[in-house]
């Protein structure tokens, strides 16, 4: 069974998270060559509106909205959701230490764990 996240916004908003399916990564690693010998950070922050779109239906945006439409604090949850949902293919990988390169990167300053298994946990 395909793995599914929704991630709340807002009241009236919120982004689905499907797993990649296999041929949704065959597709993300056929087409994604050029982006083997960059680094995490360049990914997320200045390219990632590529691998989203590489991702076919495992983003389900809000009608009309796109990532450039999201707040940060928005976004944060997103990729974290992400990178949840995909566990057994970034272990596939050997990328299952990319969410916290990905918290990092997006706020450095936290002392939360990179995924949380609930919006409600807080920090001690």
């Amino acid at each position: 069974m395909r793995g599914q996240l929704v991630i709340t916004l807002d009241d009236s908003r919120s982004v689905t998270l499907n797993e990649l399916r296999v041929r949704d990564a065959r597709k993300i690693m056929a087409q994604a060559k050029g982006l083997e010998q960059v680094d995490i950070k360049s990914v997320l922050n200045e390219r990632f509106d590529e691998v989203c779109a590489l991702m076919g239906d495992c983003i389900v945006m809000p009608e009309g909205e796109t990532l450039d439409d999201l707040s940060f604090s928005e976004v944060s949850p997103i990729i974290n959701g992400l990178m949840e949902v995909n566990a057994s293919f970034l272990d596939l990988l050997g990328l299952a230490g990319l969410a916290g390169a990905a918290q990092q990167i997006l706020s450095p300053t936290s002392t939360e764990p990179a995924l949380s298994s609930s919006s409600e946990d807080t920090a001690e």
